[in-house]
């Protein structure tokens, strides 16, 4: 497929759909990869390896579960100071159906879908590249606060440099 940039490609489609992702090689990437995609909601795998990748691929990326941990949900089951917040899940994820992997260094892009579904992406996929990009709806700031004092956030740090 031709170049574009992932930017630019999502929010003319990943961004429309109702679960789709990104997973970006960073604002101005020069180098590394960045894939985006859509997917099916799916809990993580019981044994869900964080940062492994498959050097045979383009990009190491070849579909499988994408997602996150929440942080205060780990810290809470290492027995860590934590406020899990009950309107957030703790993790959430998908399982990849199909995905675009960009190449920033070579400005290359390719299009990766199961055989079952290469129609179903490639379509998607001339939608997407045609289609008018959304535009975000700005969300007011919000104010940070602490959940401890600077005190107890001291304690606590010294509490793990001990456990270190």
């Amino acid at each position: 497929m031709p170049w574009v940039d992932p930017d630019a490609l999502f929010v003319r489609g990943p961004a429309r759909e109702p679960h789709g992702f990104w997973l970006d090689a960073g604002p101005d990437a020069r180098e590394g990869w960045s894939h985006l995609g859509v997917g099916t909601p799916a809990p993580p795998p019981l044994a869900a390896v964080i940062g492994a990748g498959d050097d045979r691929l383009p990009g190491r990326f070849g579909g499988g579960w994408v997602g996150w941990f929440g942080y205060d949900g780990a810290a809470a089951r290492a027995g860590a100071p934590a406020v899990v917040d009950a309107d957030v899940p703790d993790t959430a994820g998908l399982d990849v159906t199909w995905f675009v992997s960009f190449d920033h260094a070579r400005q290359e892009a390719w299009l990766f879908s199961p055989g079952t579904a290469r129609e179903d992406a490639a379509t998607h996929l001339d939608r997407w590249l045609t289609s008018d990009p959304i535009v975000p709806t700005p969300i007011p700031p919000r104010a940070a606060t602490a959940r401890v004092t600077a005190a107890r956030y001291a304690e606590l740090i010294e509490r793990c440099r001990d456990a270190i």
